[in-house]
């Protein structure tokens, strides 16, 4: 006979089953909130008693609210996972109502944003608010477009140091998107390597296309007379003409900002921030950008304004690019006056 704590329980639990129902999610969306979900119980199985929830773990806005939705949707699935466990007998009924006082807790705390009611929310967000509220401070938001303006010089040079001394396991991954300044996702669906001379060519199949936006593929050529793209042209050398990454994209980009923990570059690096400085990069080499929209993989010139920039005077701090072919011609959109100050 189960006590009356035990039944309040149990009935939370199902309600928390039957009422609580999620939209469906990307593959990638998906493996990336159980990456982070993965994270968030690490650091609740370590407090124990102590723990208190996922408010302090943020660095920033963004990942706030990342945090929110992977630990929300695992929460809850938990629960559900617990509850047909339960009914089919397929765990003893201890260990079960044990898990279920650890996990009933957490989904109740992050309900789905939709299950909260709509007079709670503020245009911030109804969770982010309370944590400000409890004086818990989080970061604003940074702009990596703007970021890089404060890394050094060779900042490219030495992550790809660092990351050849400690064998970093996605070496070739990071050579990919030190010389082309590719998208992460891109890397995972895979790049053609080839080397011509002494020059290496790599094609890149788009991500984010539409029938008129983004491009299907591109073709880079850059010199090999830098260490990252030398490394690649080395790999086609002994047979390797493809290069891609089974990790996810957030695990890439994880791995590439603890590599840089020890850099002093006063914030967390991320691929992203890899693309942006390629992007100035760019900029820097070529006159034209139509040439720059189709190397960063755009299919209108108004999308670089989106994206990093540095003085002419800082010059090509990465692989030196030669040219760029793209699937689309590039149109040359203007943007508007609101767009050009926000450069």
């Amino acid at each position: 006979m189960l006590s009356l704590a035990k039944q309040n329980l149990l009935t939370r639990a199902v309600s928390i089953m039957r009422s609580v129902k999620f939209g469906p999610i990307s593959a990638s969306s998906d493996a990336k909130y159980a990456e982070v979900a993965a994270q968030i119980e690490a650091h609740m199985m370590r407090d124990g008693d102590l723990w208190t929830g996922i408010e302090s773990l943020a660095s920033t806005h963004r990942y706030a609210y990342l945090q929110r939705a992977a630990w929300s949707r695992h929460a809850h699935s938990m629960v559900s996972r617990l509850i047909k466990d339960l009914h089919a007998q397929r765990i003893p009924a201890k260990d079960g109502l044990a898990q279920l006082e650890i996990w009933v807790p957490e989904a109740e705390r992050y309900p789905p944003r939709q299950a909260i009611p709509r007079q709670e929310r503020t245009k911030a967000g109804d969770w982010l608010t309370a944590v400000r509220a409890s004086g818990i401070k989080i970061p604003p938001s940074r702009s990596k477009r703007r970021g890089i303006l404060s890394l050094p010089d060779d900042w490219l040079d030495q992550i790809w140091s660092v990351a050849v001394d400690k064998e970093f396991k996605y070496l070739d991954s990071l050579a990919v998107l030190i010389t082309t300044g590719c998208r992460p996702a891109e890397i995972c669906d895979g790049v053609e390597i080839e080397v011509v001379d002494d020059h290496l060519t790599i094609t890149v199949t788009g991500r984010k296309t539409t029938d008129v936006n983004g491009q299907p593929w591109r073709r880079l050529t850059v010199s090999t007379d830098s260490s990252p793209a030398a490394h690649l042209a080395e790999q086609f050398r002994l047979g390797q003409t493809k290069i891609r990454c089974t990790a996810t994209p957030c695990a890439i980009s994880l791995a590439i900002a603890d590599l840089a923990v020890g850099l002093n570059f006063g914030r967390r690096i991320s691929a992203y921030d890899i693309r942006h400085q390629r992007s100035a990069d760019i900029r820097n080499s070529f006159d034209d950008m139509a040439i720059v929209s189709a190397w960063l993989g755009h299919a209108s010139t108004s999308t670089a304004r989106y994206y990093g920039r540095a003085p002419k005077s800082s010059g090509c701090r990465g692989p030196r690019p030669i040219s760029a072919i793209a699937a689309r011609m590039v149109r040359t959109n203007k943007p508007s006056v609101v767009n050009k100050l926000d450069c």
